[in-house]
């Protein structure tokens, strides 16, 4: 599943607001980093994975 259909999701459920929640909160990076990986294209961190996967592990 890509970043952006996790984060889509997130949204959908009421469990994020903002790519800046997103970012911090379940990506575990700075407030902008969501949105500097939309905008260059670039391929998120493996960190930023294992966090956001790790939050939706506990969610389900």
């Amino acid at each position: 599943m890509e970043l952006q259909q996790i984060y889509q999701q997130l949204v959908e459920q009421g469990l994020c607001h903002s790519g800046l929640q997103f970012s911090q909160q379940y990506l575990g990076k700075y407030k902008s980093y969501y949105r500097v990986l939309n905008a260059s294209n670039a391929k998120p961190s493996t960190n930023a994975l294992t966090n956001v996967k790790l939050h939706q592990y506990f969610i389900q």
